[in-house]
């Protein structure tokens, strides 16, 4: 018996997550996406930003990568804080040991798939375990509903988001059983497990428990005579919080270290606190974004069931209070910004409400309760299956109706802009709120014209089929490339077409490099077609990248060498053949032929792919991996307040041993048209000014950039620094540029000549998954060895056996002192902080282990804890937890709300 209602339990908790993936299988059949086609499910920032980050993973489940550094992007990128957003330890991860690399991209929607059936899963075992006495279709519906609401229609463009929703309800079982029964062991577990696939919603999860634990405390446990209970809770949720923390630090603390670092963090630290605050709680709009509103999306029918149950239970106060505060917590964010913001830390760019899975979990599981609490108080939840029949046909026709009707008039629309699209489902969600709430008063209310077993059965069909017809239209509209234009959307760089065209560059040319030889050796696509983050997808190093990881002493040295910076990216555009030899860079594959003119410049191949035409050029004066350089000119290199001809002529020098050189201001009268004369063999670039249109000697210059490689004007999108003009030799060249605009001349006879140089001195450079080690003769002036890697705080030096200092050049460099002959150098990378959080870690999991194997043993560690709670420690932890309620909710709601108040009433004066 107890095998048989064991394997009931589990397909009940499959039906919900096996529904859920056939609608959204059924979404990738008529759209033709993978599997079922070669369209691909990206769209918006999931293309040119977390779908990269996949073929790292990829490389690191297939032994070829570390997990916490990678190569290709931006000079060699510590990746501990994309923990936050960008990939993370997920078990869902472990999919790609199945997928082949160059299906990594494609392979994201069924990817996702997997992900929308755990979520409806987990939460099918959540509301069961909460509300074992609601119905079975009212906890089937909200299961349904979880997997496929509007967060995921929203935010499904960043996956790692979906790890944490899965997780999300195993979470709230854990603090569940914490507060109802005094266990705190799974709390524990699953706030370390999420806080460790993302601290930054593990923050945000902490904010919810506190300040509804702090409800459920002081409604649900009120009166003295449960005084105790709430000190035993409060200290529980203290030492549960303390120790799942602990248990994350192995990935919490790196990253957290990292994100210290990165110029995403720092540029959220600009003005003053009161400037800050006070810019907070003045952002009391809720209309910034529309996709704030589509959290609720399919939750008309569970709202209507939320606010009828609180009306018809109004007497059982406390249950009634407690479950609408549980509502109202992470619901405040949609209409309140300012909440909204202080729960992201001060700001967010895009994505408004990260934790928004948090509204339809908690909606979903107020509706299930109060379904319970009608089942239990009419004494019969089952349904009778013959009595069924035709109100569930007409429930089907219903929604198959709905369904049809709504996806025709959709599709068949011309692109919708987001405005319209939400105008219309605001106003369609207003009727089915309207029918929802009919449908409930006639289903759980009491008037006797309505009590007929057929119109109750009819309503319920309706409260259960029409939802699931709303999530089917939502899952067609939402999930795939939109048929609605955004002010983000219509951007090139939010386009994923870049990772197919890479992966056809990467199997047409021969890009890759010997794992075991120099990984460093750069690729650049000056054109910037391939958007920032192709070295993942290609296996192959490149200067650019977008990790939200990179410094900004970085960012800001690589426009002052040259090269374009876009939000938190560095790009491949600009730059000089100088730098771009001193960078590691040893290809160029482009579509604009003309970049590649130099005499330095060697056509290797030639791909055809579907964004056109790609040649690969190899550069003939690239530069050795690692160089030794002088230290004292160098060591203290800061660019920030040189000029750019400055700069390149102190790296020449210090590379080169003798000062010389290289780049140099052409002399000109200024003006829009200038004769600039060229002696030797040069190259010209121009940065500065304004114009449709740059030419030279008549001819006009190609300004590519992202998504318009036929692109004149400058400056563009992707390429606003340096541009190169061509190449010349003993000519006057004739340049008509704005008039603000600077012409410099790159000596390529020179830059020949250091190449040769360098590469005739045989140094070596072999790179293995998160270590580097080099050969290089020095001198006793050429004293410091450089490398083209970001120098992170977790490398460690070694030099012929002995540690050695890791210097940072400029955000760009790495440097390691070197003495008088041949220097056998070792970089190690450790992401700062791991070791220490791997410690704390696995402390924590033995004390854990150890706890739970003595209560089990001992039944009266319910008792010790009790005694705990009532002494001087445990009544100190229960105030303190009173006073960071109090403050909590004082910060993040009543001070908001209360501004919001009178900013309303102000600015309505006529005053």
């Amino acid at each position: 018996m107890k095998e048989k209602l064991k394997r009931n339990y589990i397909l009940q908790c499959l039906a919900p997550a096996f529904m859920t993936l056939m609608i959204f299988m059924g979404v990738l059949l008529v759209k033709g996406i993978f599997p079922f086609g070669e369209g691909t499910i990206d769209y918006y920032d999931m293309g040119q930003t977390n779908a990269p980050l996949y073929y790292h993973l990829w490389d690191v489940l297939h032994g070829k990568s570390a997990l916490f550094y990678d190569w290709y992007i931006n000079e060699g990128q510590n990746l501990s804080m994309g923990s936050a957003i960008q990939w993370n330890i997920s078990p869902f991860n472990l999919f790609f040991l199945f997928v082949p690399r160059n299906l990594v991209m494609k392979s994201l929607s069924v990817f996702m798939g997997l992900h929308l059936a755990g979520m409806a899963c987990t939460m099918y075992v959540f509301v069961t375990y909460v509300k074992k006495e609601a119905p079975y279709h009212a906890r089937f519906i909200a299961a349904l509903s979880y997997g496929l609401c509007g967060y995921t229609l929203t935010h499904y463009t960043i996956p790692t988001y979906l790890d944490t929703s899965v997780f999300l309800p195993i979470l709230a079982l854990g603090f569940y059983r914490l507060m109802k029964e005094g266990k705190a062991y799974l709390y524990a577990v699953m706030l370390g497990f999420t806080t460790a696939l993302s601290y930054y919603l593990g923050f945000m999860h902490l904010i919810y428990i506190l300040i509804f634990s702090g409800v459920w405390m002081f409604v649900l446990l009120g009166g003295r005579e449960n005084a105790g209970v709430r000190r035993d809770r409060a200290l529980k949720i203290a030492l549960g919080t303390l120790g799942g923390l602990a248990l994350s630090a192995v990935m919490l603390i790196p990253a957290v270290l990292q994100m210290t670092m990165s110029s995403r963090f720092n540029s959220n630290l600009s003005g003053g606190p009161v400037d800050t605050i006070v810019s907070i709680l003045n952002s009391v709009g809720a209309d910034e974004y529309y996709v704030k509103g589509w959290q609720v999306y399919g939750l008309e029918c569970a709202l209507a069931v939320i606010i009828f149950g609180a009306v018809h239970f109004r007497k059982d106060i406390k249950r009634t209070v407690t479950v609408l505060f549980m509502v109202f917590i992470p619901c405040a964010l949609i209409p309140f910004e300012s909440i909204n913001i202080l729960w992201h830390f001060g700001t967010y760019y895009h994505y408004p409400i990260r934790c928004a899975y948090l509204i339809p979990f908690a909606i979903l599981t107020g509706a299930v309760y109060f379904a319970g609490a009608f089942a239990e108080e009419s004494g019969n939840s089952e349904l009778q299956c013959k009595k069924m029949i035709i109100p569930a046909g007409i429930g089907i026709i219903s929604a198959a109706v709905l369904t049809a009707g709504v996806l025709n008039y959709y599709f068949r629309h011309d692109v919708w802009t987001v405005q319209e699209l939400y105008s219309f489902w605001i106003k369609a969600a207003a009727m089915l709120f309207i029918v929802f709430a009919v449908c409930t008063v006639v289903r759980y209310g009491k008037i006797k014209a309505l009590s007929h077993v057929f119109i109750k059965n009819t309503a319920l069909c309706l409260m259960v089929l029409i939802p699931a017809a709303e999530l089917i239209i939502g899952a067609a509209i939402g999930y795939g490339n939109p048929h609605f234009t955004d002010r983000f959307f219509g951007d090139p760089e939010q386009s994923g077409t870049y990772v197919t065209t890479a992966v056809e560059l990467a199997e047409a040319l021969t890009l890759t490099e010997d794992p075991e030889t120099d990984r460093i050796q750069r690729l650049k696509n000056p054109d910037t077609e391939l958007n920032t983050n192709y070295g993942m997808v290609m296996g192959r190093a490149t200067f650019t990248g977008w990790a939200n990881t990179v410094t900004g002493t970085q960012q800001k040295s690589a426009e002052k060498l040259g090269y374009g910076t876009h939000f938190m990216r560095i790009l491949d555009s600009g730059g000089t053949f100088f730098t771009d030899s001193l960078l590691g860079v040893t290809d160029t594959v482009t579509s604009v032929p003309f970049e590649a003119d130099a005499p330095i410049l060697e056509k290797t191949g030639e791909a055809e792919t579907s964004d056109g035409v790609f040649s690969l050029y190899h550069n003939k004066a690239s530069f050795p991996s690692v160089i030794a350089a002088e230290r004292s000119s160098i060591e203290d290199f800061d660019p920030s307040e040189m000029n750019l001809d400055d700069i390149q002529n102190l790296l020449y020098s210090a590379v080169n041993g003798e000062e010389g050189i290289i780049l140099e201001r052409a002399e000109s009268d200024g003006g829009s048209e200038r004769n600039i004369s060229v002696d030797g063999s040069k190259a010209l670039y121009m940065k500065g000014g304004h114009t449709e249109a740059i030419k030279v000697n008549g001819e006009t210059v190609p300004v590519p950039t992202i998504g318009e490689v036929d692109n004149t004007e400058y400056p563009a999108w992707f390429n606003m620094s340096l541009v190169y003009l061509g190449s010349f030799e003993n000519e006057t060249v004739t340049v008509e540029c704005p008039e603000k605009a600077r012409i410099y001349m790159l000596d390529l006879e020179k830059l020949q000549a250091l190449s040769d140089k360098l590469n005739a001195e045989n140094s070596k450079v072999t790179v293995e998954k998160s270590a580097l080690k080099a050969t290089v003769t020095g001198s006793d002036k050429q004293n410091l060895a450089i490398l083209p890697i970001h120098a992170d705080p977790g490398f460690t030096a070694r030099v012929n056996g002995e540690k050695h200092d890791v210097i940072d050049i400029a955000g760009v460099f790495t440097g390691v002192p070197i003495s008088d002959g041949v220097n056998e150098i070792t970089l190690t990378f450790m992401p700062r902080g791991l070791v220490f959080g791997a410690v704390i870690t696995i402390i924590t999991a033995l004390i854990m282990c150890l706890l739970y194997l003595y209560e089990r043993r001992r039944k009266e560690t319910a008792e010790l804890f009790i005694k705990l709670s009532e002494n001087p420690v445990g009544v100190s932890v229960y105030y303190l937890y009173m006073a960071g309620f109090a403050a909590f909710t004082a910060v993040f709601y009543i001070i908001p709300i209360c501004w919001f108040a009178v900013h309303q009433v102000l600015k309505r004066l006529p005053f």
